[in-house]
Formats: C-alpha cells, sequence, structure tokens
C-alpha cells in the first residue's frame, strides 16, 4: 500500500512552508547560518558538507552537524577504526511542544568511524558523502548524523546504531534463521536499495558486515526483525591518491560479495549492487560467509570471475533461491532490477502471511522452515558456531583487478 504523507503546512514565524512535523527549512537553516562562525573541522571542503546540509534540510534527519569531540563519551573500541560512543546531546531531533523549539534527543547511542586525517581527505570522497544524503530519510538506511575531530586530526563519522549487525544477528540465532525471517530483512535491504538506485546513485561496498538488524521484542508481534544498509556513500580510500596507475589496479571491498564485471575492472552498478544482494540471502540462507573455507586472494577472485558460485543451502525454498540465481547471472543486464525484487518480495511476504492465492510459496515456506528446525534441533551449538565465526572477521580491502 502507498503511504499517504500529510501535506505540508506554513510557518508561523517566517511566513513560508514547512513540513507537518514542525520542521521549517527556512527558519532552521538560518538557526544554523547564525552558528557557522562557532565552529571548523579544519578543512574547508568538509564544512562546506556540513553547512549545505544544514541550510537545505525539510527534515530534522537531513542535517549533518559537527560535534566538538570534548562532547562524546567513548565507550568501547569495536574494530581499530569503530568506536561505540555516547553523544550526551544527541541530535536536534525531538520537538519539545512547551517551549516550541527543536531540541537534542541525548543521551545519543552512536558509532563513531574513523575516515583519515583532516589534511588526506579527498575531495572526490567528500562529494560522494554529499551525493548520498538524498538517500538519508528513508528508514532503511542508516544516517549520519555528524562529523568531528579528534585530538589527532582525525576525521571521524558518527552514525545511528542498531543493536547488531547481521553477522551478530546470525549468531545470535544460532546460524539459523527462518525463512520468515530471512523474507522480511531481505525486504528491507532491497527496498532501501531500490531507494538508493532510484536516486540514480549505487551503494559499491554492499556486504553482510554493513547490514544492521534490529529486534523489537514486543510480545504482541512475536519480536519483528528489521534491516538496515549502512556506510552508504563510505566506498573506497577516502584519502587522497598519490599513485594513480597504482590505484587503479585494485577494487575495494570484501571479495565473496564483489561482482565479477567489478573484479575484471569495470565500473560499479546498480547491477554489482544486485550481486551483492544475492551474497546476502546466501548468507542469511546458510548462516555463514560464502567461501569460508577459502583464501580470500586472487585465486578466488579468478575463480569468480570464471562463474564460480557456492552451492545452494540447505533446506532453502526454491523461491528464494531462484532469486538468489538471478542475482548471480554472469552478465549484469540478465540480473533483476531493485524495483523488480522489491515487487517480487512484496509478493513474497503477502504470500507467507495473508495471500492464500501464493499457495505454492506458503507450502515452500513452511517445509523450509520445519526442515531448518529439525537440523538446528540436531546439531550442536559448538558447530553452528564454528561454522559462522568466520562472520566477526570480514573486513573491506583492496582486491587486485583480475586480468584476461
Amino acid at each position: 500500500m502507498k503511504k499517504e504523507f500529510p501535506q505540508p503546512i506554513k510557518c508561523d514565524d517566517c511566513e513560508k512552508t514547512y513540513f507537518p512535523c514542525g520542521w521549517c527549512s527556512r527558519c532552521e537553516g538560518n538557526y544554523y547560518i547564525t552558528r557557522f562562525d562557532q565552529w571548523t573541522t579544519g578543512n574547508s571542503e568538509l564544512d562546506e558538507l556540513i553547512r549545505e546540509s544544514q541550510k537545505f534540510s525539510n527534515a530534522p534527519s537531513d542535517i549533518i552537524v559537527y560535534i566538538p569531540f570534548e562532547n562524546i563519551v567513548s565507550i568501547s573500541a569495536i574494530t581499530d577504526k569503530v568506536t561505540k560512543i555516547i553523544w550526551p546531546e544527541g541530535p536536534r531531533r525531538r520537538w519539545d511542544t512547551r517551549n516550541e523549539v527543536w531540541v537534542g534527543t541525548g543521551p545519543y547511542d552512536s558509532v563513531m568511524k574513523r575516515l583519515t586525517n583532516k589534511n588526506k581527505l579527498c575531495a572526490d570522497f567528500i562529494r560522494q558523502i554529499w551525493s548520498h544524503r538524498k538517500c538519508m530519510r528513508n528508514p532503511s538506511i542508516s544516517d549520519v548524523v555528524g562529523l568531528t575531530v579528534d585530538d589527532e586530526d582525525n576525521i571521524l563519522v558518527v552514525v545511528r546504531r542498531e543493536k547488531r549487525n547481521l553477522h551478530g544477528f546470525i549468531e545470535s540465532e544460532k546460524g539459523v534463521l527462518s525463512v520468515e525471517t530471512i523474507v522480511a530483512l531481505g525486504w528491507d535491504i532491497i527496498g532501501a536499495l531500490n531507494n538508493i538506485h532510484s536516486h540514480g546513485l549505487v551503494h559499491r561496498n554492499l556486504h553482510s558486515g554493513n547490514i544492521l538488524v534490529d529486534t523489537d521484542d514486543d510480545e504482541n508481534y512475536g519480536g519483528y526483525h528489521s534491516a538496515v544498509i549502512s556506510d552508504l556513500g563510505f566506498y573506497g580510500s577516502p584519502e587522497k591518491e598519490t599513485d594513480i596507475s597504482y590505484e587503479r589496479r585494485y577494487v575495494y571491498g570484501v571479495l565473496p560479495f564483489v561482482a565479477p564485471e567489478v573484479l575484471r575492472g569495470n565500473e560499479h552498478t546498480a547491477k554489482s549492487d544486485i550481486y551483492s544482494f544475492g551474497m546476502i540471502l546466501w548468507t542469511m540462507l546458510s548462516g555463514e560467509v560464502p567461501w569460508r573455507n577459502e583464501h580470500f586472494n586472487a585465486k578466488l577472485a579468478r575463480s569468480i570471475v570464471e562463474g564460480s558460485r557456492p552451492d545452494c543451502p540447505l533446506f532453502t525454498p526454491p523461491f528464494l533461491y531462484e532469486i538468489v540465481q538471478n542475482c548471480w547471472e554472469p552478465d549484469p543486464n540478465n540480473r533483476p532490477t531493485s524495483e523488480e525484487l522489491n515487487k517480487r518480495f512484496e509478493i513474497i511476504e503477502s504470500a507467507i502471511h495473508d495471500d492464500f492465492d501464493e499457495v505454492e510459496i506458503y507450502g515452500q515456506q513452511v517445509n523450509a522452515d520445519n526442515e531448518r528446525k529439525r537440523w538446528a534441533a540436531h546439531n550442536s551449538c559448538a558447530q553452528k558456531n564454528y561454522k559462522i565465526q568466520a562472520l566477526s572477521s570480514l573486513s573491506s580491502t583492496r582486491i587486485q583487478i583480475v586480468e584476461n
């Protein structure tokens, strides 16, 4: 069903149109403009990115702010570049009805990611972040809320944090997800990807590590899982390249999720994102990393280019494996679009829950889930934990292009 949004109304202060949430682009833009001289990241292009988001915004979620580093409370390191934090003030997204002003939503549970030294930040990388801002209002795309600079002049980006990534979620389920859950998460992911592609943009680094999963533990709904795409606009190295010929010999990503045409040196496209989505579906169906027993090296890259794909996971319903295979087509032109897949998942979701005309899909889902439950009951936790332990070690790296 298509969502109906309330019509914008007129602001009492400036008599210009503003959105029903109380956000007036003109008034709020002026609020931030008067504070431009109170901060700087030390990088003029990055300053301009932040200021542009503040001057022209249609909602609180469109805003990026500069956060003084001393205002952030570090909690624990997740990796050498990612830290779990608390931002006491939080983004200015809550409407104070008594005083009729926007206030912070803190304390705000977030993740802070280190990019690079502010003097090495590439202008193209900044423009890439800016171009992806237009997608951030989709609830299935994790948004950037602010930027900061630490004591060593490193640029750090602060993003909304869900409870765990897809790896952690699979581990919490002991490596076995129900088909119903896979369909729900898959629909969230492809819906967000369709939003990205509809803006003429490409994610370019889609893999299971940057899919975040949250769970609503409301007993009335039996625990509802939702997925969010993160790291949108943060593809490749943020630093200025000094050796262009060296850079052209490599692509950047997590090898099992990189499309074969990209491994050959071709540009990322919406269809290469679709290949990555197929691998994410396979990961949820199998509970493991594709080619987990292989070294992620030039030999595996060549094997992928030559047509190698993982085997069909146990107890996979045909309607889902057909989608996976379609996403893996060697010729990108033969892969479905994100819009086509989004419609397909809508049909599947409906068939599972309330469309009794799609009895074949419903029957396949029930049979697959029964088999998956029986398999899980007869396999030890130790075996399943061993099966998925490699998930947490995935990270994006440079991959050498496969020459013909």
